[in-house]
């Protein structure tokens, strides 16, 4: 695979993981009423288990987004 090709993918699932982690924490916020885990001293008011969910949670959605993304580009690059 060339050069750019390496490029774009890097970016566009920066791009998506970005957006896919915006999501989340909307949807965290909104869920639960509480601002998500930022790893400073403002997370005391969440318990370790809540913690340990949105990293995990959050580990998962990245990785199934930039998998989707990068599968998605390379059917695309192909076709051409």
């Amino acid at each position: 695979m060339n050069l750019l090709w390496k490029v774009f993918t890097v970016l566009a699932s920066a791009l998506a993981a970005v957006v896919a982690q915006k999501a989340f924490s909307a949807v965290w916020e909104k869920g639960l009423g509480k601002t998500k885990p930022t790893g400073d001293e403002s997370d005391g008011d969440l318990s370790l288990a809540q913690i340990t969910l949105f990293a995990a949670v959050m580990a998962g959605i990245n990785a199934l987004v930039t998998g989707y993304v990068k599968r998605s580009l390379q059917r695309s690059y192909q076709q051409k």
